[in-house]
């Protein structure tokens, strides 16, 4: 179902159907920065976000942030000219401690100042030099000591021969020896007979794996990807 977040209608404001009586509807726009309106995969990245002559306006609520100088920065980020803000589900709080003047967002939620990591605002407190964090897809990234996966840091692969994989959506990825989920090995990087078959199923040819897990009684010569896709989860 598509969602009309924003819609003048008879002279009115209206967010998500219901009516927004604050809003001056002559000057209203919708204030999504175009360059980060959408990520890779196509999500709109903050839809809530409208303003008019006097007020930028968070869904239906009135904020104090400065109309002049708002910004959407993308992954829930947003900045005025006094701090550096997310988007959480119900509130928008200023990012705990942050360096106004060097920070940057990455993609997938990562960003980083002079001082400190973040992963969707939340301190990657392993992170000691913000400046090498480095995303890598989805939800992992890098920097020059530790593997991040949802800013969880791991130290178990190798950072110089990492590599995402198209189904590391699904929270696989390898090194030049392992293929992990998150960072638990499934089988050898280099095994041939290794596949993902669909969501968080795959095989190789001993066993077949439900994410990190062996599927007990199960062979792989009985699972193929349309197998795969029709079971649960």
């Amino acid at each position: 179902m598509n969602i009309v977040y924003w819609e003048i209608k008879d002279g009115k404001v209206y967010h998500q159907g219901r009516l927004h009586k604050n809003a001056d509807v002559d000057s209203f726009e919708v204030f999504i920065n175009p360059a980060v309106q959408y990520n890779k995969h196509g999500m709109i990245l903050s839809p809530f976000f409208g303003r008019d002559k006097t007020h930028i306006y968070w869904a239906w609520t009135k904020t104090k942030l400065d109309r002049e100088t708002f910004e959407v920065l993308g992954y829930g980020y947003i900045k005025d000219k006094n701090a550096i803000y997310f988007e959480y589900e119900s509130s928008i709080k200023p990012v705990k401690n942050h360096d106004f003047k060097s920070f940057v967002v990455l993609d997938n939620g990562y960003a980083y100042d002079d001082y400190q990591a973040y992963y969707y605002a939340r301190v990657l407190t392993k992170c000691q030099n913000p400046k090498s964090l480095k995303p890598l897809g989805f939800c992992f990234a890098k920097d020059n000591q530790f593997i991040y996966w949802q800013g969880r840091a791991f130290k178990n692969i190798d950072i110089n021969t990492v590599q995402t994989m198209p189904c590391s959506k699904f929270n696989f990825i390898k090194d030049d020896k392992y293929i992990y989920y998150i960072s638990n090995k499934i089988t050898r990087s280099d095994n041939p007979n290794w596949e993902h078959l669909h969501g968080y199923y795959s095989k190789d040819e001993n066993f077949v794996y439900h994410m990190d897990k062996i599927l007990p009684n199960e062979s792989p010569n009985d699972w193929d990807k349309q197998k795969a896709k029709s079971s649960p989860y």
